[in-house]
């Protein structure tokens, strides 16, 4: 089957198998657990009180991290919650940073206009964010706010900061700002700025390849030879930074080296990512090698977002913002797209599983179940709205649909017994074959969702 590599990257999926329903007495047992134990979202500007979101407190405890999932990409109102959740968060719990689902080199861009820089919203946006997801108006606010709220804290005071943990790039980048030549040039035009014989010497390496890695898919047409040339400049490239950093942080600082240093691994990050790619691949061809770049893709997730942490204070909380395949805390099956008939079944290792094999009671997880309405690639020409269909009446989505709240969240470990047995079971999502309270605490539902392109 050939779908477009963007929405096998980003996560515009869901399941079509079907299991059977639970039983009379659990599907009883939920109404009732929902009716008493839900908490309404009664407001939607980031204006208004936060005290719908109150009961969140006790839910999330002293966690450290807070991660929330995204059902689907492109619907306004789960960034509308995301936005007013880390508003919550900052001003009533003194969270200090939110960590999202981008490029981790582009998000420097963000991050320096987050805490002063002079650069536009518009600009930082449209470098700092991967994916196209520039043109999503809940990204818009959410910097727009974050800005604002630096601006007003007093001299000397800790601003909240920004930052991707996502490949650099948007592989396979066809319609970004930033392309996989990003973290390679970036950590170029570093090393221009204090070692310029060393720099000089890896442009010659390094930039007759920039132009095919800025095509997007012309990875696929490096011959072997010049994807082994292109890693092996990398790992040189990554060496030299590593052995020379007092000499480079003298000539520059200590918060450029971070940045340099990590453009390098960034790259071998990206790097990665494309050498699963066949040789000569083009986009009508097969994707079914973007199975084991996925699970890469959610490793590098997990390094960069400890290098995040180690950029903060050890007491200073986070917000961790992906799609639902990205933040389960369990490893789970890869849509069957990616798989061909009679091939092994991939397992996809999340972002989630390695925050909660490292951070334990430290890492809340919340799932995002949306009902139905529609989705757009608005970063693409003339995209239209694509419907998305009702949950299925044996997706675990569905036993959070059609009750008497539009819009709520609720804790999952307060399930009663029947229920709390069903929810560790492995079922359908619209997204994946999960156990939802084996990866998940949390369920933030929203019933109606319209998609948010500006």
């Amino acid at each position: 089957m050939k779908l477009n590599l963007f929405l096998i990257t980003t996560g515009f999926v869901f399941s079509i198998s079907v299991q059977a329903q639970p039983d009379s007495r659990i599907l009883e047992e939920f109404e009732e657990w929902i009716e008493t134990s839900a908490y309404e979202i009664t407001e939607t500007s980031l204006d208004a009180s936060s005290s719908d979101l109150a009961p969140i407190e006790r839910m999330i405890g002293d966690a450290r991290i807070i991660g929330l999932s995204e059902g689907l990409h492109s619907p306004a109102e789960p960034l509308v919650f995301r936005n007013r959740l880390f508003k919550y968060l900052v001003e009533e719990l003194g969270f200090k940073a939110i960590v999202i689902e981008s490029g981790i080199v582009e998000s420097k861009v963000l991050n320096d206009y987050a805490i002063g820089s002079e650069d536009s919203l518009e600009n930082s946006l449209l470098n700092g964010i991967s994916y196209g997801f520039d043109q999503l108006q809940g990204n818009h606010s959410l910097l727009r706010w974050i800005r604002n709220h630096n601006d007003s804290l007093p001299d000397g005071e800790q601003k909240v900061q920004i930052f991707g943990m996502d490949v650099s790039g948007s592989p396979p980048g066809l319609v970004t700002t930033r392309k996989p030549d990003a973290p390679l040039r970036y950590t170029l035009e570093y090393l221009d700025s204090v070692d310029a014989t060393s720099a000089e010497q890896f442009r010659e390496r390094i930039d007759p390849l920039l132009p095919i890695l800025a095509s997007g898919n012309g990875y696929g047409m490096l011959s072997q030879s010049e994807r082994d040339g292109l890693t092996a400049s990398i790992e040189d490239m990554i060496s030299l930074v590593a052995r020379r950093k007092l000499e480079y942080i003298a000539v520059s600082s200590e918060y450029d080296y971070l940045w340099g240093e990590r453009a390098a691994i960034a790259a071998r990050q990206t790097d990665s990512w494309f050498r699963r790619m066949p040789l000569e691949w083009t986009p009508s061809g097969d994707y079914t090698w973007t199975a084991e770049s996925q699970n890469i893709r959610d490793r590098t997730m997990a390094e960069n977002f400890d290098w995040v942490l180690d950029q903060l204070n050890s007491t200073d909380r986070v917000l961790v913002f992906a799609s639902v395949n990205h933040m389960a805390a369990e490893q789970h099956e890869l849509p069957h797209y990616l798989v061909d008939e009679g091939q092994r079944q991939y397992k996809r290792t999340p972002f989630g599983y390695y925050a909660k094999t490292k951070y334990g009671e430290d890492f809340t997880n919340i799932l995002n179940v949306v009902g139905s309405g529609e989705i757009k690639p608005c970063f693409q020409p003339g995209a239209i709205p694509i419907a998305m269909e009702v949950p299925r009446p044996d997706w675990i989505d569905a036993r959070f649909h059609d009750h008497s709240m539009d819009e709520y969240f609720i804790d999952l470990r307060d399930a009663p017994e029947r229920v709390s047995n069903w929810l560790s079971e492995v079922r359908e999502q619209r997204n994946a074959r999960i156990s939802a309270l084996g990866s998940f605490d949390i369920v933030y539902y929203v019933a109606k969702f319209t998609h948010d392109c500006l």
